[in-house]
């Protein structure tokens, strides 16, 4: 009995274990949650001109500073993703970023983070 008791419990981890999210690797610009909310339509950045604020470091900073959520505005679709550690972001804030993270309920949690060697053009563009 102890061994079936351990047997179904061990299958429970493992089942729970691969429901988990898998790691995927996303690029875009690392946005602030103030701005880029005024130009979310159906969950994709729609405009204002994401020209002027892509890439805009300075100001992106100071939104964060200021309490606004840090986002990722996907390439090359404009789908806006909340980041659940924040922290983890903020060096490169207003930047194109290539990561790897995990999505749950259309929160990421980033693992890795790095500047993106190309800038890809963002939805709208």
């Amino acid at each position: 009995m102890k061994k079936l008791i351990c047997v179904v419990g061990m299958t429970a981890m493992l089942g729970m274990a691969a429901l988990a999210a898998a790691p995927m690797t996303m690029s875009g610009y690392i946005m602030d949650s103030k701005c880029t909310n005024e130009g979310v339509q159906n969950g994709k950045y729609a405009g204002p001109d994401l020209g002027t604020m892509k890439g805009n470091v300075e100001c992106v900073r100071k939104c964060l500073q200021q309490g606004s959520d840090a986002v990722l505005v996907a390439d090359p679709s404009g789908e806006v993703f909340k980041i659940a550690n924040m922290k983890k972001v903020v060096a490169l804030s207003g930047e194109h970023v290539v990561l790897t993270g995990t999505l749950e309920n259309g929160t990421l949690t980033v693992l890795t983070i790095k500047k993106s060697k190309t800038k890809l053009a963002a939805a709208g563009q």
